[in-house]
């Protein structure tokens, strides 16, 4: 078991090597190759204290969370950054990992080293200093705070992106998401009943904590693979300016509608709150509906959502429309987010041609690609919202009607 952690620390050492050697370095980049280090570093620690029997090295792991899991979360925010880079003011979050730091070398330079080590070996929580304690319990909630406001972004970019853009693949980090989601169910299952039962290194811990480092293996893998190949939606200067246009704040109020798109909609009333919004904007009702009709004759002649990479700000173009004013028609007048809005013609395009059996001559997956999908997998995911039945299903449904 011992030899599957020494994987995991060369494979993570491996990796942020990978990283940084990238020809187009990103600070995203550089935050990943220092995580990966950091990683290496800890695996390798808890290697040799559980493969030689040397259980002081694993007091150096005791303060590790405070340190990685800010690196974490600042490499996620640069992911989603048009200003990635890092701020002074970034080094706060390091301040938990230096005062334990200071706190422990001075227990150690004042003589205290007994003392020190009993309170690693006491049970008690009043038996311990009160500084003891709060590093003890900044480790054990660093994790789960940072891989929340890790969350936190990534769902605010998802739905940021859903109001701008009309795909989604390479750019909603939703393998970041499952990583997270993944630390904090580790975290819950491994730390928790650790920092309840005791809080030093007995012999009773090192069956848990072996079997949390190889829990940890395929989630250091996880995270250099899909980094590796990850970059960010700001590399991309085309996709920068789209992104950049500004749209209305209730882009993604709505991102459940069910209703094709390409069918007659009856523009729906808006809150109290948004009328007035834009009514400062100056997009009146008659005004909305002149919009609204050029879109629809945009989307059924022209067919901008065939582009698989169509964005708010090239169909406002197309539609001699401001991406304000699109946002608006989409999100107020047709009630659901430009995300789905597009899709929901290009999930109707794919129907149509189903009806008119090119099945019977082409895959499903090169129908779908004709129609503006980018891949399977969010093609099935669309169609299935969309439709309530999966692409297969509806074509069975189509020959045997």
């Amino acid at each position: 078991m011992t030899t599957l952690i020494a994987i995991g620390s060369v494979q993570a050492l491996f990796l942020a090597a990978l990283v940084f050697a990238k020809t187009r370095r990103s600070w995203s980049d550089l935050l990943l190759s220092l995580l990966l280090v950091l990683l290496a570093a800890i695996f390798a620690t808890a290697y040799a204290a559980l493969a030689y029997d040397l259980p002081d090295l694993l007091l150096l792991l005791t303060n590790a969370g405070l340190l990685t899991a800010p690196v974490f979360f600042l490499y996620t925010r640069s992911l989603l950054s048009p200003n990635p880079g890092l701020r002074r003011r970034d080094l706060l979050h390091f301040s938990a990992y230096g005062l334990s730091w200071l706190y422990w070398l001075g227990m150690i330079l004042a003589g205290l080293e007994i003392r020190l080590d009993a309170y690693f070996l006491e049970s008690r929580f009043t038996a311990r200093s009160l500084w003891f304690n709060a590093i003890l319990l900044a480790e054990l909630i660093s994790i789960p705070i940072y891989v929340f406001l890790s969350l936190r972004k990534l769902e605010a970019h998802r739905r940021f992106i859903a109001g701008r853009l009309a795909y989604r693949e390479g750019v909603d980090y939703r393998w970041l998401a499952s990583l997270a989601r993944a630390v904090l169910a580790l975290w819950a299952l491994l730390a928790i009943p650790d920092f309840l039962s005791q809080h030093g290194w007995g012999p009773e811990m090192t069956w848990t904590l072996r079997w949390s480092f190889v829990a940890a293996t395929p989630l250091v893998f996880y995270l250099g693979f899909f980094g590796l190949r990850q970059t960010s939606v700001f590399q991309d200067p085309s996709l920068t300016a789209s992104l950049a246009e500004p749209v209305s704040s209730s882009e993604t109020t709505v991102e459940n509608s069910q209703s094709p798109a390409n069918q007659p909609r009856k523009p729906a009333e808006a809150p109290a709150a948004s009328v007035e919004k834009y009514r400062k904007a100056g997009l009146d009702r008659s005004a909305a509906q002149e919009m609204l009709r050029r879109l629809e004759e945009v989307m059924a002649q022209d067919r901008p959502y065939l582009d698989p990479r169509l964005s708010l700000g090239d169909l406002a173009r197309q539609a001699d429309l401001s991406t304000h004013h699109l946002s608006q028609l989409i999100n107020e007048h047709l009630k659901t987010s430009f995300y789905d809005f597009v899709n929901g013609y290009r999930v109707e395009a794919f129907k149509h041609r189903i009806v008119a059996g090119h099945h019977q001559t082409r895959t499903l997956l090169a129908i779908a690609l004709d129609c503006g999908f980018n891949a399977k997998s969010s093609f099935n995911r669309i169609f299935k919202k969309a439709t309530g039945q999966t692409p297969s299903a509806f074509v069975k449904s189509q020959s045997h009607p």
